[in-house]
């Protein structure tokens, strides 16, 4: 399947928006970040939607190469990796992301 570049442009735009969210939070005093807080919440909703980003995208880059499908969102990344796409280090920081979102996945249910 051809890569869709206006597709992922929209998905790093989306992308580039949540970061900037996760930055302005991470200004806010800790106690902003107790648990219950409506900060600690939107937070991490932020959070899995930026990781939730970077895994479409890492599936539109897998599907287009032809990897085929993986077994788990972490496997895109090892795919990746072991094709010279991403670095090892990438790689690494991009499947300890994908774990970071599994957690959160469980914790605000979506």
């Amino acid at each position: 399947m051809p890569l869709d570049i206006d597709q992922i442009n929209q998905k790093l735009a989306q992308l580039e928006e949540y970061v900037s969210k996760i930055k302005k939070y991470g200004q806010n005093p800790k106690t902003d970040f107790l648990p219950d807080s409506m900060v600690e919440a939107a937070t991490e909703r932020i959070v899995y939607k930026a990781a939730q980003q970077v895994i479409d995208v890492a599936q539109s880059i897998s599907s287009s190469l032809g990897f085929g499908p993986p077994r788990f969102y972490r496997d895109l990344f090892i795919q990746l990796g072991e094709h010279g796409v991403i670095s090892k280090e990438l790689q690494t920081k991009l499947e300890a992301m994908v774990g970071l979102r599994n957690k959160l996945a469980r914790t605000i249910r979506i």
